[in-house]
């Protein structure tokens, strides 16, 4: 055999290894091994409850550390892209708010694209909180023009539910139920990029949403394609609290398309918890719910999707059962997301239910519910490890947050990143993807079978994840025409296939 075909063969066995496969592979390029663990309080406990991407690609993280005591104070942390604290921001990349109460935390955190952060949760001695959102400047200074000298009070209420967004325009939106003297309804208020109320929104900026009896609770906001949102929560119907969607318009009433007057009962697995939401392009949203019970210990979790006009969609999942079961007994799972392509992410724990924390669970699904078994993590970064809350970067990695288990020490925040390379169309079928002749010396010719009228992207890259080359295919075939490339082994990559190719 000529050297030429012995090493074409080591790269081929190298490149099926989990080491070259690149959705589920931990990004090294992220504190030299894909994780980072960072003790902010220097020996107290730290936890970390949201996180947010800034423009630049640096990461923003909200909670609130322990200053002695088991007194708890906000925290915003910033991240540069390869792990290391933002030496610009902060102290160190450290931000802390002193209210002068004893257990507040930053809940939300957002970015503006001029790169301020906007953070925010509900603080004050308890039984007297209110929401609170601070903005602070590109060095972590506290940007006194917002609010009341820094402080923007959007409601006084006691009520720790608060749901928060971000727009493209750098307006935000955030949510709390309220209470107006006879109920509690949910609240739902507008502010311009500056703070001030967007008096177009609702009724002189604020949404009223309620349907004829107290709402209290308000989890989630999404934000549609078009404008439209979606907000998650417990809303009383019949005299019963049940978790319920809502749809608005953008100007902040209610959809009547959707469900009955804009609000759609979440009828399914209604024994199990709410714990995420996400919106697809067409309308649907997918919702994702958990169950634990004791003796024996067993968390369940169910994905179940409803249709752009609120309705159950039992079609959902494999084999058309109407829900995602991953049928895992320990799985603890925290968010949903959906990718660009419309595929769906699931992210969480696997437990242990005695002390709690364990590997990092992530899956990934095609749209109609299926398991896409292209992505997979084959790497264990943190063996214990609590999961919190997992986003999707704008170059289609993964970014997971969690802290680090309390019989361990002290929590620290830990992050893990996860390469994911989904490419921004929708999916489509393939039938017998396939290269002729490969190894090719010059041009090959790629067979498959798409969906009529689409056209699908493909990326060719080399075995170190390097883009090289990319266009789009359509019809049955394709020639590529591989002349500018050096002898070698190289992957062609669609949204459902990976195609590896060989250059004489």
């Amino acid at each position: 055999m000529s050297k030429k075909y012995v090493l074409l063969s080591t790269l081929l066995f190298l490149a099926s290894s989990p080491l070259f496969s690149q959705d589920g592979n931990p990004d090294i390029s992220f504190g030299g091994n894909g994780t980072i663990q960072t003790d902010i309080s220097g020996g107290g406990g730290d936890f970390a409850y949201d996180i947010a991407q800034k423009t630049d690609g640096k990461l923003i993280v909200a909670g609130g550390v322990d200053i002695g005591n088991f007194e708890f104070i906000p925290a915003i942390v910033q991240f540069d892209t390869n792990g290391d604290l933002s030496q610009s921001f902060g102290n160190n990349g450290i931000v802390l708010r002193d209210f002068g109460t004893d257990f507040d935390f930053y809940i939300h955190v957002g970015a503006q694209s001029d790169g301020k952060v906007i953070a925010g949760g509900s603080m004050g001695p308890s039984g007297n909180k209110i929401v609170i959102l601070n903005r602070y400047l590109e060095n972590g200074d506290l940007d006194t023009s917002f609010g009341n000298n820094g402080d923007l009070i959007p409601f006084n209420s006691d009520n720790e539910s608060s749901a928060f967004a971000m727009l493209d325009d750098d307006s935000f939106l955030i949510a709390n139920p309220v209470n107006n003297g006879s109920t509690i309804i949910i609240q739902l208020k507008k502010y311009l990029a500056n703070g001030t109320l967007d008096v177009s929104f609702g009724t002189n900026g604020t949404a009223f949403i309620e349907n004829g009896g107290n709402s209290n609770a308000v989890y989630f906001i999404k934000i549609m394609t078009n404008g439209n949102m979606v907000l998650a929560g417990d809303i009383q119907s019949n005299g019963t609290y049940k978790t319920s969607l809502v749809r608005l318009l953008p100007d902040g009433s209610k959809d009547a398309s959707f469900g009955t007057n804009g609000i759609a009962l979440i009828t399914e697995f209604t024994d199990f918890t709410l714990q995420s939401i996400g919106v697809y392009d067409n309308g649907n949203i997918a919702v994702l719910q958990s169950f634990y019970s004791v003796d024996p210990d067993i968390a369940q979790t169910r994905v179940t999707r409803y249709t752009a006009n609120g309705i159950f969609d039992s079609t959902f999942g494999p084999g058309g059962q109407g829900f995602i079961d991953p049928n895992i007994e320990n799985l603890v799972a925290r968010t949903l997301l959906i990718q660009p392509n419309q595929r769906l992410l699931l992210y969480g724990e696997y437990t242990d239910f005695f002390e709690g924390g364990g590997n990092t669970f992530i899956k990934r699904y095609h749209t109609n519910g299926g398991t896409d078994d292209s992505f997979n993590i084959t790497t264990v970064l943190n063996s214990e490890y609590f999961s919190e809350k997992m986003i999707l970067q704008e170059d289609g990695k993964l970014v997971c947050l969690g802290k680090s288990p309390w019989y361990s020490g002290d929590e620290d925040y830990v992050l893990e990143r996860y390469n994911n390379t989904p490419l921004n169309v929708p999916e489509f079928e393939t039938d017998s993807l396939t290269a002729f002749p490969n190894p090719a010396r010059n041009e090959v010719t790629i067979t498959y079978n798409l969906i009529e009228n689409t056209e699908v992207p493909y990326q060719i890259s080399d075995i170190s994840g390097k883009l090289l080359m990319e266009g789009k295919l359509s019809g049955r075939q394709a020639v590529i025409n591989l002349s500018a490339l050096q002898s070698g082994l190289y992957f062609l990559n669609t949204i459902n296939s990976t195609l590896r190719l060989v250059k004489e």
